[in-house]
């Protein structure tokens, strides 16, 4: 009979002469391992609605536009044949995309003018990348080729105009040419945000070609995958399906870097919950360690007894580190199995913050957060609850490797 099997069926048997600490201690671990799995879910889906909240107003997670465009915000920094890239995406990728217009132009209603962006927008497939045109406020979103306008709640009190005024807009064509239209509001929508709604004027795409003599030029073309985390592995299959659209001038750029500043929120609330989950696993590791301490404390004299048999003090020693194992490993699988239950059914029904639907509309959010299952996710946290009770479990192992036989039977715990 091998040492490990013998020692490791020792350790079992010592778990479960104290079956109520060992219960209890069990318990406090699974506890943790499943809160862990359902709390790193949860942050991961409300990642994604952050994300998916901020670029839904036309962004998208990925974006195809001229190389220079990020240095620049110039009229002739432009794609070619713009509406036929999203009709591909569309049709051979199964992506939703939509294309995009934008040039600056002075804006007079009857009474007022302002000089704002305007932006020509595909009618009938903007909503599959932006959120803006299920959120008309009055009137309605535009229709394909049509001399229609749809504008921000705050643009049209600062125009003074209402649903069927006219507006016209003045401005530089790309080949430099005067740039001139009228348009029908038709729609005022309103997003929630000031920036949004004080700046927005949406067009047909096919009527700014005409006003800006753009040739079927435009700027960019939003795209919207399944996942927004997974956006990485959006760019990639672009650019090997659509080999040219990653040739000159055209480039395909990735959320993080159209929004660097939601990155870097997102990466320091990561940072955040790394700290409170750290001092989760501390707290229960030190529990553990006082569990384990006591453990080898009474057990002093039956491990003087086995030092006097000949039994040599790393081997004590390493059934103790195994009962640490049995149980980190066992609480571990009872955590995966209880946090990936809830995380599954919660990802199916989605989780209701009562009293924070208002909130949700607001900031484009989704009334419900729909938690994200993954291997790494619910391996995690578990794992490195598991690390830290077998670190805990050194102290303790070290103790029994300076014990001495003789005062170890006499006076219980003797160390030197």
């Amino acid at each position: 009979m091998t040492v490990m099997p013998l020692a490791a069926r020792l350790a079992w048997r010592n778990l479960w002469r104290r079956p109520k600490r060992t219960v209890l201690m069990l318990l406090a671990l699974a506890f943790c391992n499943g809160v862990l799995v359902l709390l790193m879910s949860l942050q991961v889906a409300t990642y994604a609605a952050i994300i998916d909240g901020t670029l839904g107003f036309g962004t998208g997670h990925v974006r195809i536009e001229h190389q220079d465009r990020q240095d620049a915000d110039d009229i002739r920094l432009s794609v070619p044949n713009i509406t036929h890239h999203s009709a591909r995406l569309r049709d051979q990728a199964g992506l939703r995309a939509s294309a995009t217009a934008r040039a600056f132009a002075l804006v007079i209603s009857e009474s007022q003018s302002l000089a704002i962006p305007v932006l020509g927008k595909e009618a009938a497939y903007e909503s599959l990348v932006s959120s803006l045109p299920n959120r008309i406020k009055h009137g309605r979103y535009l229709r394909s080729g049509a001399a229609e306008a749809v504008i921000g709640v705050r643009l049209a009190a600062q125009l003074n105009v209402e649903i069927g005024d006219e507006l016209t807009l003045l401005g530089s064509g790309m080949d430099y040419s005067l740039a001139a239209d009228v348009l029908t509001v038709v729609g005022i929508v309103e997003s929630g945000f000031d920036s949004i709604d004080r700046l927005t004027l949406h067009m047909p795409i096919e009527r700014f070609d005409l006003a800006f003599s753009m040739l079927g030029h435009g700027h960019w073309v939003s795209v919207v995958g399944d996942d927004a985390l997974r956006s990485t592995q959006l760019v990639d299959t672009l650019r090997k399906r659509f080999v040219d659209l990653q040739q000159s001038p055209i480039r395909i750029v990735d959320w993080d870097q159209l929004a660097p500043g939601l990155k870097q929120s997102i990466l320091a609330d990561i940072s955040a919950s790394f700290i409170m989950y750290l001092i989760l696993i501390l707290l229960v590791s030190f529990h553990a360690l006082n569990a384990q301490m006591m453990s080898v404390i009474e057990r002093t004299g039956e491990f003087g007894v086995s030092l006097a048999l000949g039994l040599a003090p790393g081997k004590l020693a390493r059934i103790v580190i195994l009962e640490s194992l049995f149980i980190g490993v066992a609480a571990a699988l009872i955590g995966i199995v209880i946090g990936s239950a809830v995380v599954l059914y919660l990802s199916a029904t989605g989780l209701q913050l009562p009293g924070l639907e208002a909130v949700a509309e607001r900031f484009n959010l989704p009334p419900r957060l729909y938690p994200y299952w993954s291997l790494t996710g619910a391996l995690i946290g578990p794992v490195a609850v598991t690390a830290a009770l077998l670190l805990a479990t050194v102290w303790p192992a070290q103790r029994i490797r300076n014990l001495h036989p003789i005062t170890a039977m006499k006076s219980g715990p003797c160390y030197t």
